[in-house]
C-alpha cells in the first residue's frame, strides 16, 4: 500500500488545528477567575469586589438618611450598644451580610437552579443603559465612574447576579412568604410581639373638624368626604332653586329643624389637619401639662391590674384622636425585630418595648415622652391579629423577618463550612473611604 504522505501531513495538521480549537473552546467555556476571592466553599468563592460594592451602597443609604458620611469623627465615633466605631460596625455587618449573599449562591447552585435568560437579558440592558447614560456610550468612562465603588462594569453585572440569586433562591423556597404555613407565622408572632393599651395624657390636644354651621362633620372612612344621614334627613335648596351642596359637590341632609344631619354610625369625626394633611397639635399650658402629669400618674397608682374592662374605661374617657376616632382600639403591638422603624416621633416605642419585656400581661406601666405621660397595660396577643388589615403598618417586615429565620436555618452549614481569606480581605477599602453610592 502506497501512502500519500502529503495527504497524510495535511490530515495531521487539521487534527492538530482542531485540537487546539477544541482546547479554546474549553478555556472559553469556563468561568472567568475570581479576582481576590474573599470567601470559598468547595469550587465556589466570592469575589471581594463585591463586599466594597455593598459598603458603597450602605454608605450611600446613609448619607441618604442624613448621617454625615464625609466627616471623619463620624466613623470614630461609638456606637452606643456595642462599642465599636460606626466604621467597624458597618464593616463587620455588611461582611456578614456578603456571607448569606455568597451561602445563597452556593446553595442556588446545589440545587440546581439556573436564573431565568430574561433576567440575564434584564441585566444585560441595565447595564447597557449605564454605560450610555452615565458613561456617555464609552464603557471605559462608565468603569472610572464606578471605580469608586469598587466595580467596573463586568463587576458590576456579577453583582447584579449574585443578588439575583439570591432573590430567586427566596422566592423558590418561600414564595415571599406564601409558603410559610399558618402554624410557623402564628408560633413566630407569640414569641416575637408584645401588646399594650395605653391612657395617654398628652401635653397637647386636638381640635375635630366641625361644619359652617358648628355641628361636628362625620367622614366617610373610605372616601374621606362627609357622609350624611340621608335615610332621617332630607335635602335642600338654596335661593336660586339648586341643591345645596358641601364643598365636595354632595348634596347636604338636613333634618327638620334645618340642622346638618350626619350619619355618625358609618362615619366617623376627625381632628383639623393643617395644608399639609397632618393633625393641628394645640399646646396646652404649663399648668395643665402639670395636671397631666398628676393626672397620669395617680391612674399609674391606682389602676388595679388586671382590670382590663375598668383600664379601657379610662382610654375612653382620655381618649386622644390622631386622624381617626379608635385608631388601633385593639391596642399597640411592639417588636424587637420591627424597633428599627421606632424613630422620629414615635422613638419612645423602643422605650415602652424594653418595659413590655419586663412586664407581665395585665401589668401596669407608666412613662413619660415628649407626646405626654404614658399609662399602659400588657395585653395578651389576640390569635392572627397580623391578618387584620388595619393593623398591617404594624406587621409590616413579619414575613421577612420569618423568612430571613427560616434561611439562616438552611444555610447554617454552608456558613460553617466557608471559609475567609483574610489576605485578600486586607485588601478591601473601609467603609470610610469606599464612594458613596446612590445609583448602583
Amino acid at each position: 500500500m502506497k501512502i500519500n504522505f502529503k495527504l497524510l501531513k495535511k490530515a495531521l495538521a487539521l487534527t492538530v488545528a482542531l485540537c487546539a480549537l477544541l482546547a479554546l473552546c474549553a478555556s472559553c467555556a469556563k468561568e472567568p477567575p475570581v479576582p481576590d476571592p474573599i470567601l470559598e466553599c468547595g469550587e465556589e468563592k466570592m469575589p471581594l469586589y463585591f463586599y466594597e460594592f455593598m459598603l458603597s451602597r450602605m454608605k450611600g443609604e446613609l448619607a441618604r438618611n442624613k448621617y454625615p458620611v464625609k466627616e471623619s469623627s463620624f466613623w470614630s465615633t461609638k456606637v452606643e450598644e456595642s462599642g465599636e466605631t460606626y466604621e467597624e460596625y458597618y464593616n463587620k455587618s455588611i461582611f456578614e451580610s456578603c456571607k448569606k449573599y455568597f451561602a445563597a449562591a452556593v446553595l442556588f447552585d446545589e440545587l440546581g437552579y439556573t436564573l431565568p435568560k430574561s433576567v440575564l437579558a434584564s441585566i444585560d440592558e441595565e447595564i447597557a443603559f449605564y454605560i450610555d447614560y452615565d458613561g456617555d456610550g464609552e464603557k471605559n468612562a462608565f468603569n472610572e465612574l464606578i471605580e469608586a465603588y469598587g466595580v467596573n462594569a463586568d463587576a458590576l453585572k456579577q453583582c447584579y447576579i449574585i443578588e439575583k440569586k439570591y432573590e430567586y433562591l427566596i422566592n423558590a423556597l418561600y414564595g415571599g412568604g406564601e409558603l410559610i404555613a399558618d402554624s410557623v407565622r402564628e408560633e413566630y408572632f407569640q414569641k416575637n410581639y408584645y401588646c399594650f393599651k395605653q391612657v395617654l395624657f398628652a401635653k397637647f390636644y386636638y381640635k375635630y373638624q366641625h361644619d359652617d354651621y358648628g355641628n361636628m362633620i362625620y367622614f366617610d372612612k373610605e372616601t374621606g368626604y362627609p357622609i350624611y344621614d340621608t335615610e332621617n334627613g332630607s335635602f335642600a335648596y338654596d335661593e336660586s332653586g339648586s341643591r345645596i351642596k358641601d364643598s365636595f359637590g354632595q348634596p347636604i341632609y338636613f333634618d327638620a329643624e334645618g340642622n346638618v344631619l350626619y350619619d355618625t354610625e358609618k362615619g366617623m369625626p376627625s381632628v383639623e389637619l393643617d395644608d399639609r394633611g397632618n393633625p393641628i397639635q394645640y399646646e396646652y399650658t404649663a399648668e395643665e401639662i402639670e395636671a397631666q402629669k398628676q393626672l397620669a400618674k395617680e391612674l399609674a397608682e391606682s389602676a388595679a391590674e388586671g382590670n382590663f374592662a375598668a383600664f379601657e374605661a379610662k382610654i375612653e374617657e382620655n381618649k386622644l384622636v390622631v386622624g381617626e376616632v379608635n385608631e388601633f382600639a385593639d391596642g399597640y403591638y411592639l417588636s424587637e425585630i420591627e424597633s428599627a422603624g421606632y424613630t422620629g416621633d414615635v422613638g419612645y416605642l423602643s422605650d415602652i418595648l424594653e418595659m413590655l419585656e419586663e412586664m407581665e400581661v395585665g401589668e401596669i406601666g407608666y412613662y413619660e415622652s415628649d407626646a405626654g405621660y404614658h399609662v399602659i397595660m400588657k395585653y395578651g396577643l389576640e390569635t392572627g391579629k397580623y391578618t387584620d388589615k388595619d393593623y398591617k403598618s404594624w406587621f409590616a417586615s413579619l414575613d421577612a423577618h420569618i423568612i430571613g429565620d427560616l434561611f439562616d436555618l438552611r444555610i447554617a452549614e454552608i456558613m460553617e463550612g466557608m471559609t475567609v481569606n483574610e489576605e485578600n480581605l486586607a485588601k478591601a477599602r473601609s467603609i470610610r473611604d469606599i464612594g458613596i453610592n446612590f445609583d448602583y
